[in-house]
C-alpha cells in the first residue's frame, strides 16, 4: 500500500552572526507538535540543533538554517527516521535545496489531506493528485508570497524502507524553484514549487537602475564593441543608438560589463517575456543539454509533453503542429500549409506588418531593394486600420472599419486573380510601433474570409505567450484563426518557434516537407514547455493584464502632460508611445524619438526604438513598483527633450 509523508525544509547559508540575528527575527522554528525527529547517530556529528537552527558542519559558509521540519500526517507514523542532505552547496548567501528523507515504518489510513501550515498568511496551497494511470506522480503547487520554503512529497511503500537521492537544484535569494524526478525504490516522484511572479525576479526599486560609469556606454563596453564591430556588421538600431555590452541578465534587470544595472523594458526584443534566466526554464534547458540535444524530428518525451501542452492552451481547434527555430521559418511553413490546404497561391497582408526577412515572408511586409525587384508573385499589401491615423473615417472622424473591409473586397476583385489562400496579419503590429486595430476589425475580417473561402493566419510570433495577458493576442477579439505562428517569448530566450493549424487543415502539413534540422529539439521543447508551465503556475496572464491597467493609466497621464505625446496604446506588456511635432497635424517626430530613446537608456532603461514611436515590452514578471520606475525615466526623458526643442 502506498502512503505519503510530506516534509518541508529550507536551507539558507548564513555568512555571519549579524545576518543570522536578522533571520532569527523571522521566528523560524521547528513545528511545535513534531519537533525534530530522531537523527541517526551517523549524522549527529554533522548536524546539531543549536539556538533554533541547525548547524551543518559541511557548509562552506558555516551555518545552515532550517525553516522547521513539518510533517503532514493523515495517518499515524509510529516511528520514523530522518536524514538531511544539503545538496550542492553554493557560495555564501544562496538558497540551497534541503532534501528531507522520512521513512515510515508503520502507518495507517489510505487517504491523506493537506494540513494547515504555520505562517498561513504567507501561502496559497493547492494539492494536486495525478490520475491513477499516471504511475504515481504527485505534485504539490505552492505559491510563496514572502517566505522561501521548499515542499517535497515522498512516497513510501508500506513498511518497506525506501532509498532516495536528491535531485540537482540550486537557487539564489530571488529564486525558489525545484523541478525534478527522484527515484524511490523504483517508484517515480515529481515535485514542483510554483512561484509568485514577484518572488525570484523581485528587485528593490530604490536600487535600480544603478549607473556607475560617467557615460553610457562605459569603457569596457566601448572596448568590447570596438573588437566585435571589426568583424560583425548589420547591428539593429537598438544597438547602434546605445552600444552597451551586456554581461548578465536576471529577471527584470540587465547588467553591462561595466557594472551598470538597467531596468529592462525590451525583454531582449520581445523575447524574455518571463524575465531573464528564469530558473525553471534555465534548469530545463540545462538538463536536456546534458541528456539529448538533437535527434532530428523523432518524438521525445519532452516534445510530446510540449505538443500536448500547446493543444491544451489553445482555445480553438488548432491541433496540427510543427516546431521550428525562428519566426520567419514558422511563417514560411504557415504559408505553405495555406497553399496546400486551399489549393490557392495568393496572399494578402497589410501595410507595416512584419513577418520575417526571407523571400515570401518579406513579401508580406515593408521591402527595400535588397529584397529583390519587387514582391514575390501573388503577394499583396492593403491598408490596415490604424485608429490614430485612419485612412477611412466615419462622418464623426472616427475610424470606419467597414470601409476597410469593403476596400479589401474591391482589391481582391480588381488586383488579384481571385486565388487568395490567406490573409496573413499580426494581431498587433510590433515592428511598426505597437499599433492596435479597432476592436471590431478582426471579427469582421474573420467573417469576410469565411464568406470567400480565405484562411486567416495570425502571426503571433511577437504577440503570443502572455505578452498581452493572453496566450494568444487574437483572443482579445474572440476571433478564431486557421493558422497561428508563435515564437519569441515561446521559449523565453531559447530559439524555439511553432506553427499551429486547424484540425480541418492539419493533414496539409504532411504535404509541405515540414521538418527542419533544429525544430523540436529537446532543449527547445524543454524551454517552451517550462515557459508555458511558468505562465500557468505563476498566474502571469492575470499579472500581465494587471500591469497593463497600470500602464494604461500612466500613459494616459503622460499624454495629458506632454504636448509631443500624440498617442499612447497598449495591452498587457505590449506598449507604444507615439511622438509628434504637432497634435493637430500629427506629423511624426523621429528626432525626438531618437533622443528620448538614448536619454532614457543613459539613465538606465533598456528598451526598443522605432523612429518616432517608443516601443515598450517589459517582462510580464515585473512588479508594478519597477514598472513605475521605468515610466518615471521615460517621462523624465520626454520632458528633457521637449525643453530642448522649445516646447
Amino acid at each position: 500500500m502506498l502512503h505519503f509523508v510530506v516534509m518541508v525544509g529550507t536551507g539558507l547559508a548564513i555568512e555571519d552572526e549579524e545576518e543570522l540575528a536578522a533571520i532569527a527575527k523571522l521566528n523560524l522554528v521547528s513545528h511545535p507538535e513534531l519537533g525534530f525527529p530522531n537523527i541517526p547517530k551517523a549524522t549527529q556529528s554533522k548536524v546539531q540543533r543549536q539556538r533554533g537552527y541547525v548547524r551543518h558542519g559541511d557548509s562552506p559558509c558555516g551555518d545552515l538554517l532550517l525553516d522547521g521540519l513539518y510533517g503532514f500526517f493523515p495517518f499515524v507514523a509510529l516511528q520514523f527516521q530522518m536524514i538531511v542532505f544539503a545538496h550542492r552547496m553554493s557560495p555564501c548567501g544562496t538558497i540551497e535545496l534541503v532534501v528531507v528523507l522520512a521513512v515510515v515504518v508503520e502507518a495507517g489510513f489510505e487517504f491523506w489531506e493537506l494540513a494547515e501550515l504555520p505562517h498561513e498568511n504567507d501561502y496559497e496551497h493547492e494539492l494536486v493528485a495525478a490520475p491513477p494511470t499516471d504511475v504515481g506522480h504527485r505534485t504539490i503547487h505552492t505559491r510563496p508570497r514572502n517566505a522561501l520554503t521548499f515542499y517535497s512529497i515522498l512516497p513510501i511503500l508500506g513498511n518497506r524502507r525506501g532509498s532516495i537521492l536528491p535531485a540537482s537544484a540550486c537557487f539564489d535569494k530571488r529564486s525558489v524553484h525545484y523541478s525534478g524526478v527522484i527515484p524511490l525504490s523504483g517508484y517515480p516522484f515529481q515535485g514542483r514549487l510554483c512561484m509568485n511572479p514577484s518572488s525570484w525576479a523581485s528587485v528593490d526599486p530604490t536600487t535600480v537602475p544603478h549607473i556607475v560609469t560617467d557615460s553610457i556606454p562605459g569603457p569596457k563596453s566601448a572596448a568590447y564593441n570596438a573588437r566585435g564591430m571589426k568583424h560583425m556588421t548589420g547591428y539593429s538600431s537598438q544597438v547602434t543608438l546605445c552600444p552597451v555590452v551586456f554581461g548578465k541578465g536576471h529577471g527584470v534587470t540587465l547588467t553591462d560589463v561595466d557594472g551598470n544595472v538597467y531596468i529592462d523594458f525590451s525583454s531582449g526584443i520581445y523575447v524574455t517575456t518571463l524575465g531573464h534566466c528564469h530558473p525553471k526554464i534555465s534548469e530545463a534547458v540545462a538538463f536536456h543539454a546534458k541528456n539529448l540535444m538533437n535527434c532530428h524530428d523523432f518524438n521525445t518525451p519532452v516534445k510530446v509533453a510540449l505538443l500536448e501542452k500547446m493543444a491544451e492552451i489553445q482555445p480553438w481547434d488548432l491541433t496540427g503542429m510543427q516546431l521550428y527555430d525562428s519566426g520567419t521559418t514558422a511563417v514560411e511553413a504557415g504559408l505553405r500549409v495555406c497553399r496546400a490546404a486551399t489549393g490557392k497561391t495568393e496572399f494578402i497582408s497589410c501595410y507595416m506588418d512584419f513577418h520575417g526577412k526571407t523571400g515570401h515572408a518579406v513579401s508580406l511586409a515593408n521591402m527595400n531593394p535588397t529584397n529583390g525587384p519587387g514582391r514575390s508573385q501573388g503577394f499583396y499589401m492593403v491598408p490596415r486600420p490604424y485608429p490614430y491615423r485612419p485612412l477611412f473615417t466615419k462622418p464623426d472622424g472616427t475610424i470606419d472599419t467597414d470601409a476597410y473591409i469593403n476596400f479589401f473586397a474591391e482589391f481582391i476583385t480588381c488586383a488579384t486573380t481571385g486565388n487568395v489562400a490567406a490573409f496573413v496579419l499580426e494581431p498587433v503590429q510590433g515592428w511598426a510601433g505597437s499599433i492596435f486595430p479597432p476592436d471590431d476589425f478582426f471579427p469582421k475580417l474573420r467573417q469576410f474570409c469565411d464568406d470567400r473561402g480565405i484562411l486567416l493566419m495570425a502571426d503571433e510570433v511577437l504577440t503570443s505567450m502572455g505578452r498581452t495577458g493572453k496566450f494568444f493576442c487574437i483572443e482579445h477579439w474572440d476571433t478564431r484563426p486557421d493558422v497561428v505562428t508563435v515564437g519569441k517569448g515561446f521559449g523565453n530566450g531559447f530559439p524555439v518557434t511553432g506553427m499551429l493549424v486547424s484540425e480541418r487543415y492539419k493533414e496539409s502539413i504532411n504535404k509541405i516537407s515540414a521538418s527542419t534540422s533544429y525544430g523540436g529539439n529537446p532543449m527547445a521543447c524543454a524551454a517552451a514547455l517550462a515557459s508555458i508551465e511558468v505562465i500557468q503556475e505563476e498566474g502571469l496572464l492575470g499579472h500581465a493584464l494587471k500591469l497593463g491597467e497600470y500602464f494604461d493609466r500612466r500613459m494616459a497621464a503622460m499624454k495629458d502632460a506632454h504636448p509631443i505625446v500624440g498617442d499612447v496604446r497598449g495591452k498587457g506588456c505590449l506598449l507604444g508611445v507615439e511622438l509628434v511635432k504637432d497634435r493637430e497635424t500629427k506629423e511624426p517626430f523621429p528626432e525626438a524619438g531618437k533622443l528620448v530613446y538614448q536619454r532614457a537608456f543613459q539613465k538606465g532603461l533598456a528598451w526598443v526604438p522605432a523612429g518616432h514611436i517608443l516601443r515598450m515590452s517589459p517582462p510580464i514578471v515585473m512588479e508594478e513598483s519597477i514598472a513605475a520606475k521605468g515610466m518615471d525615466i521615460i517621462e523624465e526623458s520626454i520632458a528633457e527633450v521637449e525643453r530642448e526643442f522649445g516646447y
